[in-house]
């Protein structure tokens, strides 16, 4: 349902089939696999200000999503789960116009990696990744008016924090955390300066240093955070989600 000032309301229903199903598999005590799909609506952001039709609020989304992976015990209080998907949509964006509206089918496949727990003694670990290939078909990129790659993805994501507690002074605790974002598609056309490819950020890695110290205010636990944020200054561009 849209709404625009000074014009009519746009209503539009559906009525789609949303199912969901998943199994998992005790293979061994450390060793877990599962599947799953799943079929369901996902609300869509309205047009952007940069839009001729701006403000326009596209259909709820049909999406279907397949995954498939493992959960393993690494040690007791470790576990590593490693996982593959796909996930399909339409894609709306800007076109050449800078119209709002559905531009093809956007495909995103790839392997996520996560580990979690304590490898050691008052060490804590969460860490994770994503390998993305990102694709868009259908008309407008046949046509040439978009390239094939979604606006905002990147082909890579590694996040990873590191917690240990000193043991010689067990309120203190000190933490690292690395950030690794790949280049994103910053444009959804291509440029011939670039031999025909979409227009790219450069990558980014980061890592922050913290340090915190649990007490008790009165009956109250507490804690003292500091923390230095990308410690080596390594910026890049953001990219906004629609840009033509």
């Amino acid at each position: 349902n849209s709404r625009i000032p000074g014009l009519p309301t746009l209503t539009t229903k559906d009525s789609p089939w949303l199912y969901n199903g998943t199994l998992a598999l005790h293979l061994t005590d450390k060793l877990v696999a599962y599947t799953g799909y799943t079929r369901g609506l996902e609300e869509s952001g309205t047009a952007p200000a940069n839009a001729v039709n701006r403000n326009s609020a596209p259909p709820a989304l049909l999406t279907s999503q397949r995954d498939a992976g493992i959960r393993y015990a690494v040690l007791p209080r470790l576990s590593l789960v490693a996982g593959v998907f796909d996930v399909r949509k339409p894609y709306f964006n800007l076109d050449s116009d800078r119209v709002f509206r559905e531009l093809g089918t956007v495909r995103h496949r790839g392997i996520e990696l996560s580990l979690a727990g304590q490898p050691v003694e008052g060490l804590s670990v969460v860490a994770g990744a994503v390998f993305l290939d990102a694709d868009v078909s259908g008309e407008a990129v046949g046509l040439g008016i978009i390239g094939p790659k979604p606006v905002g993805t990147a082909g890579r994501t590694i996040r990873a924090n590191f917690d240990y507690r000193l043991p010689f002074f067990e309120p203190m605790s000190v933490d690292l955390g690395i950030n690794h974002l790949g280049g994103r598609i910053a444009r959804a056309r291509e440029f011939a300066e670039l031999g025909d490819r979409q227009l790219m950020t450069e990558a980014q890695t980061t890592f922050d240093i913290g340090a915190r110290y649990r007490f008790k205010a009165g009956a109250t636990p507490a804690a003292l955070r500091a923390q230095v944020t990308n410690v080596f200054d390594d910026y890049s561009w953001n990219v906004g989600a629609n840009s033509s």
